[in-house]
């Protein structure tokens, strides 16, 4: 506080001083200045005359003035005119010269004398100068006694300060100190009990009544810790004793859990079995049709039953410590794009994407395939359940924090979980919430399952989740792999392909494949692109649809269309895009129940290399199908010679074959052509290896693709296409299978054991025999039922000798042909024995005793199969039967305003999902209906479920559709009139859509309309624009609404006769009193131009995808 005092104090006196000395040298020298002045103007008369003697009576008169002793007058002309006085002066005393000089402060206080020169003006001219001088001993007193008067001032000013200082610090920092003393003495004695008795003012106060008011809280808080302390000991040990019989009856609990499930997994498979067996059984017996229906629901309620009890079981074993896990080689991106497939229908019917993305990188693995599969079923199969929009997304890589690990996600966007619920969702009979149960079912084993499962491998979980977000259920576990890890190929380095339209999690994984391959992603709208928007790509592009109907849509209007249904396969991916960044239009054909139809290649050239003759003879006549000219080799020397001298558009050539094996021979073949430079040949792999070291050899001989066994007719068209595309036809009369009468040899997917068969390929055989091609199926069963023998005495011979080498021929030998007819299970196992011979395991002589068996009840069954003519059952004894087991359901789609609001109408769509063969397309089984005359059983059962659904709805309209034929027949309205009445359905709210394409007899379909619209009930012309009714037509038949068909919408936006369709339709519509609906609306500019143009309604995915009836919104429900 001192040192503030006086530097305040020393500042303010030097400031003051310094001004005051200013002030006096300013008065000093504007005083001699004004007196050089006043006597130079006097004298300007005489100095301008050169007048010495007036010179000098002007300048005598400054002896009168006080301190002024010496001046002069000097001219511009003459020089030295006058000077008067006298003194001496040092040369270092102040000068001023001129009207404004100024003298500093320190030659104020070190001059004795001042000399000042002013000039000396005449009519405005310089013309002399004037110079006086002065001694001013009194100005440096008076400057000196200026400075001591402001440093007294100061010093008092001072020392007054100091005392007022002193006083204040006395009551301010006495408390202060007082206080620190107490607290340091509290913090070294640990006694709080000491009190504040320090007197003191102000917010020194507060703060000392603030510390006191601390001790008293904290001696208050001692009392009750000591208090608590008192009694802890006995509570803990109470405690302690509670926990204790908890923790043994839990144990016990869980223990007689195990025993109960351990002994009950006999007692349940048991009868289970006995069940199984006999109902398989009974279906294949000579019961009467609708006995051998019952009994085939018996058998696959039974199989459902016994999936629900192994989760039961599993979970048993998994507790007994009992659960073996296999060990074999695992596709990574087969298991999980298995799994997706399995799914996909469930996520397509909730509106959900699902994706999956398996690093390209990663080498197949040795896992459990069907524990693995389980797992990830499992957890897809909750994310599903749990999610109501987004999607789904598997994704399998490296673990990014131990390379040596794989990462296994599932990921999702659904409600999320909350933080504290995730460490119980491993416990058995355990979920989130309760509620769950009551609403998605299920009883909480399956995560527990996994938990164990995953343990068992050695995994370990890594879960995220954020509530309103979604989860993430990642696992990483320590897979050998079963090779090096893959140097993923690049397809195309700096190729870019725009990827658009595709919904989150596809997009998602198709972005993060285009980075491993090496190419780059755009938002482009032209050039190379993978869309998702449901309509054919303009240029070289591929669409992606979420459903095989939607596929099949976009191949119908475009058969050039190449279609990709999600879940995407990363195989059908990564062809689509090389041929894309290789300026080659993309030639993967969409897979349909019958591939081969409407598509052929006359006149193709393909040369086939296996040593199998099964496989040979099947390749042979699936090719034929396709009217492509084939020609055969056995080995991979004779496809060389060929190639020598002959061409061949296509060869698909096996891998492993004596002599020369296919790769091989590839690389022998490049070489010549090399040498040569003769046209590269196009070589296909037709090879049953999928995973392991050799499923990437073609890659590296040099082949152009690849083919596994076992094939379908859709690979094949898929391949030519890519090759031939320029050869392609389109048969103008496909044949459905079903339709042709029936062959000699008639073998029974249905009735198969699907243990020992692949049903997919089966069926296709089947299919063959029933479109006249029996014969041909009879002699590859024949040629299997001789050659399997030998090719597994082969396999004996060398398994007992152990050669390796042999063993691993024969046994791939023996696999080549039976995937070629759909024996599985050998093939399976053959394969086990062919991987364990190249590898050099041991081959255990219960994998040959395995073989036999299997072998012989494979030839068995083909040996069984009944040469006599079977039964094929009409279109209409087909849905009868269809619709008594319930195989037939309906969907809605709702109808929307121009703003898009609900308009309360609705288009009832039927499907039909067999238990065999899945869903099936209404492209397929409704034509197949009207030809055979069965779509009026069709008809009423659309039109009773409908009205019983849509009974208790009465803010719902709902439209279905009849076909032409039967809308013209007589008493079509009384059917539909009755229909309504059964069901007391109200007629207002049913209209009877039929299809414009058939529609001829305008005079019979004009008394049904007429007839329909008396009795109340509206009628529509669906896909107007798609056939042949005229304008006079048109203005004849009273429909209340007209449908405009997809096919204008389509293009509406980007095509100007469209456009102008559509303009004129809708214009025609609203002039004969019509509603106008525009179907097919997928995008918001579509729906945007059609609201201008007029329609009154709008309907397609943009707004409502097809929804079940619990699904189906209200107009009610959509206000509110």
């Amino acid at each position: 506080m001192l040192a503030s005092l006086l530097a305040s104090f020393l500042v303010t006196a030097t400031v003051s001083t310094w001004i005051d000395l200013r002030r006096q040298a300013t008065l000093e020298t504007n005083r001699l200045t004004q007196t050089a002045r006043v006597i130079g103007s006097l004298a300007s008369d005489a100095v301008a005359a050169d007048d010495r003697a007036e010179s000098f009576k002007a300048i005598r008169s400054v002896a009168q003035m006080p301190g002024i002793t010496y001046a002069r007058l000097r001219s511009l002309r003459s020089g030295l005119l006058a000077e008067t006085g006298g003194g001496a002066r040092l040369v270092s005393d102040a000068t001023v010269d001129g009207g404004d000089g100024r003298l500093s402060i320190w030659s104020v206080l070190s001059t004795g004398s001042i000399q000042v020169t002013a000039p000396v003006m005449s009519e405005g001219e310089t013309v002399g100068a004037i110079t006086i001088f002065s001694q001013t001993p009194e100005l440096r007193g008076r400057v000196l006694s200026t400075i001591w008067t402001t440093l007294a001032g100061a010093l008092v000013a001072v020392v007054a300060g100091l005392i007022v200082a002193q006083r204040m610090a006395r009551r301010i920092s006495a408390p202060i100190v007082a206080l620190a003393g107490l607290v340091r003495r509290v913090d070294e004695t640990r006694d709080f009990s000491t009190s504040v008795n320090i007197q003191a003012d102000g917010e020194v106060a507060d703060l000392v009544a603030g510390v006191d008011t601390l001790l008293a809280g904290i001696r208050e808080r001692d009392v009750r810790i000591a208090a608590q302390v008192e009694g802890l000991e006995s509570e803990v040990a109470e405690r302690t004793q509670e926990l204790v019989v908890a923790r043994d009856a839990a144990e016990q609990a869980n223990a007689a859990k195990s025993d109960f499930l351990a002994v009950m997994s006999h007692e349940i498979r048991t009868p289970l079995n006995g069940i199984l067996a006999l109902s398989d059984m009974l279906a294949t017996s000579n019961l009467p049709q609708r006995q051998q229906r019952y009994a085939d629901v018996i058998s696959k309620s039974g199989k459902s039953l016994l999936s629900i009890i192994n989760d039961i079981l599993d979970f048993s074993k998994v507790e007994a410590g009992k659960m073996d896990l296999e060990r074999v080689e695992v596709d990574l991106a087969e298991a999980a794009e298995d799994v997706a497939s399995l799914f996909s229908e469930k996520a397509a019917g909730k509106g959900l994407d699902l994706a999956v993305f398996v690093d390209p990188g990663l080498p197949s693995v040795f896992a459990d395939p069907t524990r693995l599969r389980q797992v990830i079923g499992n957890l897809v199969n909750n994310a599903i359940k749990f999610t109501d929009a987004g999607g789904v997304l598997i994704a399998i890589d490296r673990d990014p924090e131990n390379d040596v690990r794989t990462r296994i996600a599932v990921q999702d966007t659904g409600p999320g979980i909350a933080a504290d619920k995730l460490p119980t969702l491993f416990e058995a009979f355990t979920q989130a919430d309760q509620s769950t149960t009551r609403t998605h079912g299920g009883t909480g084993l399956g995560l527990a399952i996994c938990d164990r499962l995953i343990r068992s491998m050695g995994g370990v979980w890594a879960l995220s989740s954020t509530v309103g977000v979604g989860s993430t259920f990642a696992f990483s576990a320590p897979f050998e792999m079963a090779g090096s890890a893959i140097s993923t190929p690049v397809v195309a380095p700096g190729g870019h392909i725009s990827v658009r339209g595709l919904p989150d999690q596809t997009r998602a994984a198709v972005l993060r494949y285009l980075s491993a391959w090496g190419v780059g992603a755009t938002d482009a709208q032209d050039g190379a692109a993978i869309a998702g928007d449901c309509a054919p790509v303009p240029g070289f592009g591929v669409v992606v649809c979420n459903s095989e109907d939607a596929a099949e849509t976009i191949v119908q209007k475009a058969r050039d269309a190449c279609v990709l249904v999600r879940p995407l396969r990363r195989a059908d991916l990564r062809e689509v895009v090389s041929q894309m960044c290789d300026g080659v239009r993309p030639r993967l054909a969409h897979r349909s129940d019958q591939p081969h139809a409407g598509v052929t290649f006359p006149g193709v050239r393909v040369l086939v290399v296996d040593d199998s003759e099964v496989n040979r003879e099947v390749a042979v006549e699936a090719l034929s199908r396709l009217g492509v000219e084939t020609f055969t080799a056995e080995d991979g020397s004779q496809a060389v010679e060929r190639l020598r001298s002959q061409t061949f558009d296509l060869v698909l050539m096996d891998g492993s074959m004596p002599v020369l094996d296919g790769f091989e021979a590839t690389r022998a073949i490049r070489a010549e052509e090399a040498q040569t430079h003769r046209p590269r040949a196009a070589i296909v792999a037709l090879t049953a290896h999928v995973v392991g070291s050799g499923a990437d050899a073609w890659k590296a001989s040099g082949m152009d693709g690849v083919i596994h066994k076992p094939f379908t007719l859709e690979d094949l068209v898929r391949t030519l296409g890519r090759f031939c595309a320029d050869r392609a036809q389109t048969r103008t009369d496909p044949q459905r299978d079903g339709v042709a009468s029936a062959p000699a040899v008639q073998p029974d997917p249905e009735g198969m054991r699907t243990d020992l068969f692949d049903p997919v390929v089966r069926g296709e055989l089947s299919a063959m025999s029933r479109n006249g091609r029996a014969d041909f199926v009879q002699r590859v069963h024949g040629l299997y039922v001789a050659n399997a023998p030998l090719r597994l005495a082969e396999i004996v011979e060398h398994a007992r000798g152990e050669d390796r080498d042999g063993l691993a021929r024969a046994a791939h030998a023996l696999k080549s042909m039976s995937l070629s007819l759909g024996a599985a299970a050998v093939a399976r196992e053959t394969s086990r024995i062919e991987a364990a011979a190249r590898s050099g395991d041991a081959v255990l002589a219960i994998n040959v005793d395995e073989i036999q068996a299997l072998v012989a009840l494979t030839l068995a069954e083909f040996e069984g199969m009944s040469s006599a003519p079977a039964p094929v059952l009409s279109a209409d004894e087909e849905l009868a039967a269809a619709i008594e087991r319930e195989e037939l359901h309906l969907v809605y789609q709702p109808l929307v305003e121009r703003r898009g609001r609900l308009s309360g109408k609705v288009e009832a769509l039927v499907r039909w999902t067999h238990l065999q063969h899945g869903r099936l397309s209404p492209d397929d089984f409704i034509p197949r209906l009207e030809a055979e005359g069965g779509i009026a059983r069709l008809t009423d059962f659309v039109l009773a479920r409908a009205m019983q659904d849509l009974r208790d709805r009465p803010d719902i309209t709902v439209s279905i559709n009849a076909s032409a034929a039967e809308f013209q027949a007589a008493g079509f309205a009384d059917r539909v009139a009755t229909a309504a009445a059964s069901q007391g359905f109200p007629p207002q709210r049913l209209e009877i859509e039929v299809t414009e394409t058939a529609m001829l007899d305008v005079s019979a379909a004009s008394r049904t309309v007429d007839d329909l619209r008396s009795r109340g009930f509206g009628v529509a012309l669906d896909d107007f624009g798609s056939g042949f009714t005229s304008l006079h037509a048109l203005r004849e038949l009273k429909f209340t609404t007209l449908k405009v068909d997809r096919s204008f919408v389509e293009r509406c936006t980007h095509d100007t006769a469209s456009a102008a369709i559509i303009h004129a339709v809708i214009g025609v519509g609203r002039a004969l009193g019509m509603k106008v609906v525009c179907e097919g609306v997928e995008t918001a500019d579509q729906a945007e131009f059609l609201r201008v143009a007029g329609a009154h309604y709008l309907q397609g995915y943009h707004f409502y995808r097809p929804l079940t009836l619990d699904a189906l919104p209200g107009i009610a429900e959509e206000a509110a």
